[in-house]
């Protein structure tokens, strides 16, 4: 018989996990989000399940895609490691372009400056 996850405590899990590695109290996610933190407690220990707008405002204050609220640890193991690998990618190819910008715009600047 295949197993029947348990959809609010996975979520409750990676909510509380993806708050801990920002490093953020309860307290701190609950006011950026603008939500009592009361809700928030019972959203990491499953007793609530969060709206499709809290949803996105979780992910916003947490800086993750939807999805990965739904990642099982132990489970989701190798998309885990996919996504921190394309996470790791999309922040280098950020830095590597905005250096690219700020060259080209300083660049730029010095030349129209010394006409």
């Amino acid at each position: 018989m295949k197993r029947k996850p348990n959809i609010p405590k996975i979520i409750a899990a990676n909510i509380k996990t993806f708050r801990n590695n920002l490093g953020i109290t309860q307290f701190e996610l609950a006011e950026n989000m603008g939500i009592s933190t009361t809700y928030l407690a019972e959203l990491e220990i499953a007793k609530k399940a969060p709206s499709m707008e809290v949803v996105e405002k979780l992910c916003a204050s947490l800086g993750i895609r939807p999805y990965e609220l739904f990642l099982e640890e132990g489970v989701d193991d190798n998309p885990n490691d996919s996504r921190d690998a394309i996470r790791k990618y999309a922040k280098d190819a950020n830095t590597v372009a905005s250096k690219a910008v700020s060259e080209a715009l300083q660049e730029l600047a010095k030349k129209h400056l010394d006409q």
